[in-house]
């Protein structure tokens, strides 16, 4: 596996239309298809999420199979390294996460943050926001968790996010959760499918890479 850093080229950064891509997703999504991509029919074998520096630069952080491809009249700065996580059972690690977690209603994916609102209004019950994005997406979490070969120390869940963009003749519709929190190993092998497959849908418009870090 490789871990990319993916930036505007310092000349790209110039221009203002270079930054709009910025605004839309499936524009970033496009974006990193030409970076990764090997032609129209490649299948992704890549994870992606977009983040920013000092909430000023956008950069875009990846893992993925291949090396990424460098082009004559390059948008982007790509720095490349490869990715070989020394896993084993017991250890811990800090970790974070963009995810959209969902529910199966009805042959229909539904946000957990949204269906866990909808039970509690058919209950008559309330409760703040805050709290239901931390109960109802820790909760995917933790299902996740159990056949990805580790077990939740503690998690934070925060900036519930929908999102909606036109995808050619479709409306896309999806809403994401940040997580970041602490993590034991229990199946290295297990955990290793995760960092290379990612958690969740959406994947495509940059969720489900989970980044690990030691800890002292």
């Amino acid at each position: 596996m490789y871990m990319s850093r993916i930036r505007l080229h310092p000349e790209a950064a110039r221009h203002r239309d270079y930054w709009r891509t910025f605004r839309d997703i499936y524009q970033v999504h496009q974006e990193i298809w030409k970076v990764f991509s090997r032609g129209s029919h490649d299948v992704r074998r890549y994870l992606y999420r977009l983040d920013h520096e000092d909430q000023r630069e956008p950069v875009i952080l990846a893992v993925s199979e291949d090396v990424p491809i460098q082009h004559e009249q390059p948008m982007w700065r790509v720095e490349t390294k490869e990715f070989r996580p020394q896993l084993h059972a017991g250890i811990c690690l800090g970790f974070q996460l963009r995810a959209n977690p969902t529910v199966n209603r009805d042959g229909k994916h539904h946000s957990v943050v949204m269906d866990e609102k909808w039970r509690l209004k058919r209950e008559g019950t309330s409760a703040r926001t805050t709290d239901i994005i931390q109960y109802a997406g820790e909760r995917w979490l933790r299902e996740q968790a159990e056949r990805s070969g580790v077990r939740i120390e503690w998690v934070r869940v925060e900036n519930y996010r929908k999102h909606e963009f036109q995808c050619r003749a479709s409306k896309v519709q999806y809403a994401t959760c940040d997580y970041h929190g602490m993590l034991t190993v229990q199946d290295p092998d297990a955990l290793l499918h995760v960092l290379r497959r990612g958690l969740g849908r959406a994947k495509a418009f940059g969720c489900g890479m989970m980044m690990i870090r030691r800890v002292a």
